[in-house]
């Protein structure tokens, strides 16, 4: 019978990097008779670097919390990865294959409009406004231009998205299994699937129109918004599309675009979401951590062969330096997984990247110079927010146990190592 160790046991191993146009093209390229499916292609060994709790799945649900939720995700897309054409695409499918149009989505106008602030700035490129159980999508899109043929429907599809997590969260459930705050509604694909009204899925006309404008946004060659898919795939869906509505024809495109969210996209999201802080705090820290496992085996020395001299210290004054080393190493761990440890005591978080597009222009032009510029991004100066999802908030608290651990380990065995040479004072 295998053996179960506690989850707190298992080294959380931050998911290497992948870069996304590389393997986009790659998995793009023409596949053989003999290939498998791209659902098939995900790579479950990879896959075990992934936390159950923060998975893909979850995220489209919007079952997790900022910095983690459906929202940030599609930011991180926009903003980052410049690929949410895939997460739009895949949402937008679900709702067709429901047979769901959104292109007959009723927007009546808002009198007030209502942003949802929840400890970073909210997007400005797509403001939900809620008004009873209707609502209300402006998309002013500040970050790219909507000058392109079928822009209002692509804006629709974007903003599917941003209406079904407008708040940032899915609902809390019980005390043990909640996720975030409270919220009335459920979020992500589902919500975007299950309870839009007013949706046509019997008119075959509207049907083929919405199909014809799907094509010229995502799926013929230069399109504004081209899924980068094989080109054998392409034409097959082209040929197919074009004599059936049938969501089925795009079955084969949305198990694609869901296999580069998988195994690309969803990992470099995880990888920034777990990670606490900038770059420029994680330099830092880790910085202080080796500078303090240092000066440990240097003061170590010092007191074996300088105090007075060696054979004459008392070994166990050595002992002094072990906080040092617990300390140190500690650092250093957290900061190899992407983390500052002092955040992570305090549940507390910079801004990540994709949440610095609603900065003032006027503040970011105040910091031109590199050295403000750097240190504005320090810990100590920088804004600090709460992690809200609480799987996440465990996962670091797992980073900083592990860590901890990890020094005390190290910090041990220097001790016991350098304790156990003939260089100190006999024992009397």
């Amino acid at each position: 019978m295998p053996l179960h160790y506690p989850d707190w046991l298992s080294w959380y191993k931050k998911p290497n990097y992948v870069e996304f146009k590389e393997f986009a093209d790659k998995k793009a390229r023409p596949q053989t008779p003999n290939s498998s499916s791209p659902r098939a292609s995900i790579d479950s060994r990879a896959s075990r670097d992934i936390p159950s709790k923060l998975n893909l799945e979850k995220i489209l649900k919007n079952q997790t919390c900022s910095p983690m939720s459906l929202y940030d995700f599609h930011m991180y897309l926009k903003h980052i990865e410049h690929s949410a054409e895939n997460l739009e695409f895949f949402v937008w499918f679900k709702n067709f294959e429901a047979g769901r149009l959104t292109g007959n989505i009723s927007r009546p106008q808002s009198k007030s409009s209502q942003s949802h602030d929840f400890g970073f700035p909210s997007d400005k490129s797509s403001v939900v406004e809620r008004d009873d159980k209707s609502f209300n999508i402006s998309v002013t899109e500040s970050q790219e231009n909507l000058n392109f043929q079928h822009a209002d429907m692509y804006a629709q599809i974007s903003s599917l998205v941003d209406q079904g997590c407008a708040k940032h969260c899915a609902p809390r459930k019980d005390k043990r299994s909640k996720s975030c705050p409270d919220d009335e509604d459920s979020a992500g694909v589902e919500v975007a699937v299950l309870n839009l009204s007013e949706l046509v899925s019997d008119n075959e006309q509207a049907r083929r129109t919405e199909l014809d404008t799907i094509k010229c946004l995502f799926l013929i060659p230069g399109a504004p918004k081209e899924l980068n898919i094989p080109s054998t795939m392409r034409q097959k869906v082209l040929e197919d599309i074009s004599t059936s509505t049938s969501a089925a024809n795009l079955k084969p495109v949305a198990d694609h675009v869901y296999m580069l969210l998988k195994n690309c996209s969803h990992r470099n999201f995880l990888r920034l979401g777990v990670g606490n802080g900038t770059f420029e705090t994680l330099c830092m820290a880790t910085g202080l951590g080796i500078v303090l496992t240092v000066t440990g085996v240097l003061a170590m020395l010092l007191l074996a062969f300088a105090s007075p001299s060696i054979h004459h210290c008392n070994r166990w004054r050595a002992l002094g330096l072990w906080p040092m080393w617990t300390i140190g190493v500690g650092l250093i761990l957290s900061g190899m997984r992407g983390s500052c440890f002092f955040l992570l005591l305090f549940s507390r978080r910079q801004r990540l990247p994709w949440e610095h597009f609603d900065d003032d222009a006027s503040t970011i032009a105040k910091k031109k110079n590199k050295l403000l510029r750097f240190f504005s991004k320090l810990m100590i100066f920088d804004r600090k927010v709460k992690v809200k999802d609480d799987n996440l908030r465990y996962l670091q608290r797992k980073i900083v146990l592990q860590s901890c651990l990890g020094g005390v380990l190290f910090a041990t065995m220097m001790e016991i190592f350098f304790l156990a040479l003939p260089i100190w004072a006999p024992l009397r």
